[in-house]
C-alpha cells in the first residue's frame, strides 16, 4: 500500500523555503521543542550528492508558469536518521499555464505542479513526509493530498486546516519516538511490522 503525500505549488517557492516550512510544520504537527536538520541528497543512484543550503536557495520549485523536469527528485532525511522520504516536482502539463485561466473548480487541480513525497514505511518517514507536502502547499499556496487513510475526500484543501487537525499535544519524546505518536493518528497506514 502506497502512502505517498503531496502538496501544490502554483506560487513558484525555493526549495530552502519548503525545507524552512517543513522544519515549522513538523514542530507543529510532533509538537517537539527540538527537530533534527534536514539533510537533501540528489544523485542517489550515482554519487547520493549532498544539497547545501545555497542550492537550495537556488532551486526554484512550481509556479504555473513554469515546466517543471519532472526526472530529477531529492532524498530527505532528518540528520542522524537513515529514514528516506523521495521527492519530486510533478505535473501532468506540457507547457506553461495562464494562472488567470484558473477557477477554482477541483477539476482544475490537476494543472497545479506538485511536490509529490514518497517515503519509506517508517513512522519517521511517513511523518516527514506529511509534513513536507503540508509545508510545499502552506508555502505555494495549493493543497494538500494524501494517501493516508484517515481524511475524507474533499477534507484536506486548506493545510492550514489539516494542520491544526492532526498536530498532537506537546512532548519532550525523543524525535522518532514524538513521529510515531503522530503516526498512530492513522492505524490503516501502519506497515504489518510496525512502525
Amino acid at each position: 500500500m502506497s502512502v505517498d503525500s503531496s502538496g501544490n505549488l502554483p506560487t513558484a517557492v525555493t526549495l530552502a523555503a519548503v525545507l524552512d516550512a517543513t522544519r515549522t510544520t513538523m514542530h507543529t504537527l510532533l509538537g517537539v521543542t527540538r527537530m533534527p536538520d534536514l539533510l537533501v541528497e540528489t544523485d542517489v543512484h550515482t554519487a547520493r550528492r549532498p544539497v547545501l543550503r545555497p542550492e537550495q536557495e537556488s532551486t526554484v520549485l512550481g509556479g504555473l508558469d513554469r515546466i517543471e523536469d519532472g526526472d530529477h527528485f531529492w532524498e530527505i532525511r532528518p540528520a542522524g536518521f537513515d529514514d528516506r522520504v523521495r521527492v519530486i516536482m510533478h505535473r501532468l502539463l506540457d507547457q506553461p499555464v495562464d494562472p488567470a485561466a484558473l477557477t477554482d473548480d477541483e477539476d482544475d487541480l490537476w494543472l497545479h505542479p506538485s511536490l509529490g513525497c514518497d517515503p519509506m514505511r517508517t513512522g519517521v518517514a511517513m511523518a516527514l513526509s506529511v509534513g513536507l507536502a503540508l509545508a510545499a502547499a502552506t508555502v505555494g499556496g495549493g493543497h494538500f493530498s494524501t494517501q493516508l487513510t484517515v481524511w475524507r475526500p474533499g477534507c484536506l484543501d486548506d493545510p492550514a486546516e489539516v494542520i491544526a487537525g492532526t498536530k498532537v499535544s506537546p512532548t519532550d519524546l525523543p524525535f522518532r519516538d514524538a513521529c510515531i505518536r503522530y503516526m498512530d493518528q492513522f492505524p490503516d497506514s501502519r506497515p504489518g511490522w510496525g512502525w
